[in-house]
């Protein structure tokens, strides 16, 4: 801890130094004190979230502890398949194989989503390394995936650079890799359609459509008549009523309509509603708009089931690009380098008081 806090306070200090710069040349636009800020926070918020996610009791997680568990069983029995994720399942094994410890075990899931996250927000041409990181640290869906869910972390991973590909135009590759992303986690079968839709249809998508798609699939889930589908679609067979009963018996996964959730999924879907003009004329933002209609769509549809959850996070992770979009639409130089530091605090926060927030426990 105290190795800790000096590496902290290192950083706080060059903060406090180069502040007055920053903010000066900032306002002018000057591009190398951007890129060096940019990197600094980079470095700040990394460091920070890797540090909370390695000292918290992981074995209060009951998700982590069975990830471990698995890993602990690798090592001493050698390879077995214990469900249909094969990929992770031969990551595992290979980690047990050639690494001692678990915390590289954890580490290496929040890296591939910050290396695709980052690869995902590039486009936007601004200090965007530092904006992804400040909006990841300070919203609890990341926080959850790296801490917890490695297998839908990776997953998604692989889901956001399906999104650079399909952004790209390159829809073979977006199929592929959403097929691989499907293989660490049955919920990211989802992206597959998405992307396999976009292989059929090309550019020929209306984000109208997604809207009136969304808004019935909300009226879908309030009105209860989702929770017909499994009378029509054999859809506990297809996903394993065992699966099923587990996430009833043993959480507290709510099922139906949730306010908590409809709220929270709701400030990207006005940003998008009210800016869609500009949002049809910018492709990048367009695609992003498109697979968040789309997984929260899938998400209320599905909402008769105690892990929707896991399809809805898919379109939280894209929250914060939604958000972000927004923010630099003001291109105000003060407004960002303000927002960024006063986002710091964050990290501290739950560094300090980790015990009231569920992900962190």
């Amino acid at each position: 801890m105290i190795i800790f806090s000096t590496f902290l306070l290192f950083y706080f200090f060059i903060f406090l130094s180069l502040l007055p710069v920053l903010i000066k040349e900032g306002a002018r636009g000057n591009g190398k004190y951007f890129y060096f800020f940019d990197l600094y926070i980079y470095l700040v918020l990394a460091s920070l979230i890797i540090y909370i996610i390695c000292t918290r009791d992981i074995f209060s997680d009951s998700d982590t502890e069975r990830y471990l568990s698995i890993l602990e069983y690798y090592r001493i029995n050698g390879f077995y398949l214990f469900d249909k994720n094969y990929i992770f399942a031969v990551y595992t094994y290979l980690y047990s194989l050639y690494i001692d410890g678990y915390y590289m075990y954890m580490i290496i899931p929040l890296i591939t989503l910050l290396y695709s996250y980052c690869k995902l927000v590039k486009p936007l041409k601004y200090p965007v390394y530092s904006f992804s990181l400040v909006l990841i640290a300070t919203f609890p869906v990341f926080w959850q995936l790296s801490a917890s869910a490695f297998k839908q972390c990776i997953a998604i991973s692989f889901i956001l650079l399906a999104l650079v590909h399909i952004i790209q135009t390159k829809y073979k590759q977006a199929v592929l890799l959403s097929l691989i992303a499907s293989s660490f986690h049955f919920t990211a079968l989802t992206f597959f359609i998405f992307s396999l839709f976009f292989y059929i249809r090309k550019e020929r998508v209306s984000l109208n459509l997604f809207f009136i798609i969304w808004f019935f699939s909300v009226i879908f889930s309030i009105s209860g008549l989702n929770s017909y589908i499994p009378s029509i679609i054999p859809f506990y067979d297809l996903v394993g009523e065992s699966k099923v009963n587990i996430y009833l018996e043993s959480t507290n996964n709510a099922t139906g309509f949730r306010v908590d959730f409809f709220l929270f999924s709701l400030a990207p879907v006005l940003i998008i509603f009210i800016n869609r003009t500009l949002v049809i004329k910018d492709h990048y933002i367009k695609m992003i708009a498109l697979s968040y209609l789309y997984f929260n769509s899938i998400y209320n549809i599905m909402s008769f089931i105690p892990f929707s959850d896991r399809v809805a996070a898919y379109s939280w992770c894209l929250s914060p690009i939604i958000l972000l979009w927004s923010a630099l639409k003001c291109r105000s130089s003060i407004y960002m380098l303000s927002s960024i530091g006063i986002a710091l605090l964050n990290p501290l926060i739950f560094m300090c008081y980790n015990s009231m927030f569920i992900f962190l426990k």
